[in-house]
């Protein structure tokens, strides 16, 4: 589910990755997939190479009425 916090952690990210002076596209997109981000959201996450979550905790459950 995708909510304020979400914002809030990609908008630190890139942030972040400005702060330590990357700024070519590459070097962005290095910088988030090789970095283990601490997300409001999800806690201590890390991006795989097609930018879905690799590490983090999530719980997916089987619902069954």
């Amino acid at each position: 589910m995708l909510c304020a916090s979400n914002s809030y952690d990609a908008t630190i990210i890139a942030l972040n990755a400005l702060a330590n002076s990357i700024s070519t596209n590459t070097s962005i997109l290095s910088y988030i997939q090789n970095t283990v981000h601490n997300t409001q959201t999800f806690g201590n996450t890390k991006f795989n190479d097609v930018g879905g979550v690799s590490k983090g905790e999530f719980l997916v459950q089987k619902i069954r009425n």
